[in-house]
């Protein structure tokens, strides 16, 4: 049995609209799939009494990273070249899964203070960094890192 035939709308270029749907004229203010623009500042709650907020900025570092057994744990080395002396800063890792980046809490680092997936308190020197880095659940990742600085 064939469909019925349906009243077909035509865009003013000429295409056609949909079965029975009629055109009304409008165009999207929004085009979809553009961004706004991109956040370069973020918010993080310092620890202690109070309603204490520190405002870090991204910085631009190159990295490498490749994991290896230590001891029977998988250790994830970060190679991190910064332009500049980086003190007091944050790195948050993300991990790339097959869908999307993940956050697995980091249990051990060579350098910083651990919380969750992020390194506070970090010291990085103009140029070439090791960072030796354990995560919680002793698998082999691909790392995303974001290296920050205080405002």
């Amino acid at each position: 049995m064939k469909a019925p035939n349906r009243k077909r709308s035509r865009h003013p270029d000429g295409t056609l609209v949909g079965a029975g749907g009629e055109w009304s004229g409008r165009r999207s203010e929004t085009k979809g799939g553009q961004g706004q623009g991109g956040i370069n500042t973020r918010l993080i709650e310092d620890e202690g009494e109070g309603l204490g907020l520190t405002a870090y900025k991204e910085v631009a570092v190159v990295y490498r990273c490749f994991a290896f057994k230590r001891e029977g744990r998988i250790v994830h080395r970060l190679i991190v070249h910064a332009e500049s002396e980086l003190m007091d800063g944050r790195i948050d890792l993300r991990v790339g899964c097959e869908q999307a980046n993940d956050m697995v809490p980091i249990r051990n680092s060579s350098v910083g203070r651990v919380r969750g997936n992020s390194l506070r308190e970090v010291h990085l020197m103009a140029g070439r960094n090791v960072i030796d880095v354990e995560l919680i659940d002793n698998m082999r990742y691909a790392i995303i890192l974001k290296a920050y600085e205080p405002e």
